[in-house]
């Protein structure tokens, strides 16, 4: 994405705090306008300006091939929520 020209950062959770708050604050003041993560912002990011939210695949449960539903239904809650 950003060898297109588009303001995009990764966000997981081996990152230091201090660099994930970083880029949650450029996202949420616009500097970066696509972020990419993991699980990690799925129980708690609120950023009004997100247009959409994409999620790529189904959360499973750690060590199975059974689908998460709770933690899908936090991550589509997020989207939800946006512009409300």
């Amino acid at each position: 994405m950003t060898g297109e020209g588009i303001p995009a950062e990764k966000l997981i959770g081996e990152m230091e705090l201090k660099v994930r708050d970083k880029i949650i604050n450029e996202f949420r003041k616009t500097s970066i306008t696509s972020l990419i993560s993991t699980n990690l912002v799925a129980r708690g990011i609120d950023v009004p300006e997100v247009d959409f939210v994409i999620n790529y695949d189904v959360p499973y449960i750690v060590g199975s091939k059974l689908p998460d539903c709770a933690n899908f239904l936090h991550r589509v809650g997020r989207a939800g929520r946006f512009g409300t």
